[in-house]
């Protein structure tokens, strides 16, 4: 941790805190790319500054059980910095319109996964159903729409669930050995066809081992991850794994419809 984790996390650190404005807001990253290419910067895109707020929690963390001293502006920025919020539901950046690109990536939903932002249950819940409800126009596009059926599983709705993870990866995987697309032929088909594309791959194997089993990874022990009752597409029973490699130990998970996952030492 101290020679090789500390330097790295803290650099990031230092680089985030070279990056933000402090304004009467708070904190504030303004002309900002995001996570995804746009025409044109933003301010405040929300994955970019969420993403900040938990290194920069995570550095001073680290820092404190090292018994190391470090920049305490790192804490300050963490709580402060803003998260873009309109009409009830947290959305993409600054002066976003549902509007003003067609299929914008839908990256408010990762606040909840994977990043597991704690936000209250009725912003969650209505964050989740707008972006959804837009969904049909981003689905296609390459990486997040493998975790669509992730989210929409946190909304209750296992036919939601079952739907969105069937047009979010299974209609990328085409030909005799399954190939995972980059893009949706039906949906791009200007799109050169390129696979396998990893990035929907690991979408997918992410929505499987941490997404529909509601497992949060932390500092803390790998039993105490589990972090909310698991919501499976329609027709699913269980997700198990048999051997879990978290560090140089294995575990097994068991995550049920209905109960709270289950993480324990294989």
């Amino acid at each position: 941790m101290r020679e090789r984790a500390w330097p790295v996390l803290a650099g990031v650190a230092e680089w985030i805190k070279s990056r933000v404005t402090h304004t009467s807001r708070g904190y504030e990253i303004l002309e900002s790319m995001g996570i995804a290419e746009r025409k044109t910067s933003v301010a405040n895109p929300i994955f970019t500054n969420l993403s900040a707020r938990k290194v920069l929690a995570a550095a001073t963390r680290m820092a404190g059980a090292l018994g190391l001293k470090c920049d305490p502006v790192w804490a300050d920025i963490a709580i402060a910095l803003v998260v873009p919020e309109a009409d009830g539901v947290l959305i993409s950046h600054d002066g976003f319109r549902p509007d003003e690109e067609k299929g914008e990536t839908p990256d408010p939903l990762t606040a909840f996964f994977p990043l597991e932002a704690p936000f209250p249950e009725p912003l969650e819940q209505a964050t989740l159903r707008a972006c959804l409800e837009r969904a049909d126009a981003y689905v296609g596009a390459p990486m997040l729409s493998a975790l669509l059926g992730a989210w929409a599983a946190r909304t209750g709705d296992r036919e939601a669930a079952r739907h969105w993870l069937e047009e979010g990866y299974a209609k990328f995987c085409v030909g005799r050995f399954s190939q995972t697309l980059e893009y949706r032929k039906d949906k791009f088909p200007e799109q050169t066809p390129a696979a396998p594309f990893f990035a929907n791959l690991g979408g997918f194997l992410m929505s499987l081992i941490f997404g529909f089993p509601r497992i949060a990874p932390s500092d803390a022990s790998p039993d105490s991850w589990p972090c909310g009752e698991v919501v499976l597409p329609a027709g699913w029973d269980a997700i198990e794994i048999d051997q879990l490699w978290i560090g140089d130990t294995a575990w097994r998970l068991r995550a049920t419809h209905g109960q709270v996952a289950q993480l324990d030492r294989a």
